[in-house]
């Protein structure tokens, strides 16, 4: 195993949501706000924070909400920029100027298993930042960058 530092990451969000419907009828989980942001884009931010640089998302047909969540949309920045309201979509440029994404698709719902075998290909044989799609947890230094941490010292996951 290689002591390159660890620049990938995975994101399963293909899960149906089936827990909080009826909020996740129309809106997948993972976008559900907590304050400003979806839970997701706390995530990614955490990802980006512990030096992952690419992150693949394993979706399903219902997730597109998060692939435009993360797609840059500059005729809307431009507009904010003239109204003065930049700053209230800044933190989402800035993970998208650290990070380059990915998505794959898992056809149907065979649990998180499943879903990191889609992201097979992207992944290689190189070891890799993991989490789901809808937990956050909040800490002074970011939990990937502890895992990362741990991983660099044992080279083991």
């Amino acid at each position: 195993m290689s002591r390159t530092p660890i620049t990938k990451g995975v994101i399963t969000v293909a899960g149906l949501g089936t827990r909080f419907l009826p909020a996740t009828k129309a809106m997948p989980k993972e976008m559900l706000p907590v304050l400003d942001k979806p839970v997701v884009q706390y995530i990614v931010e955490e990802m980006a924070a512990s030096g992952i640089t690419e992150i693949m998302f394993v979706t399903s047909s219902q997730k597109r909400p998060i692939e435009d969540h993360f797609d840059r949309d500059r005729d809307f920045e431009n507009y904010l920029q003239q109204k003065g309201k930049l700053d209230r979509l800044q933190s989402l440029i800035d993970v998208a100027k650290k990070v380059r994404f990915f998505y794959t698709r898992q056809a149907e719902p065979l649990g998180n298993g499943h879903a990191l075998l889609c992201a097979k290909e992207f992944l290689g044989n190189e070891p890799f930042a993991f989490s789901d799609g809808d937990s956050i947890i909040d800490s002074s230094t970011p939990v990937i960058a502890q895992l990362l941490k741990i991983f660099k010292k044992y080279q083991q996951p």
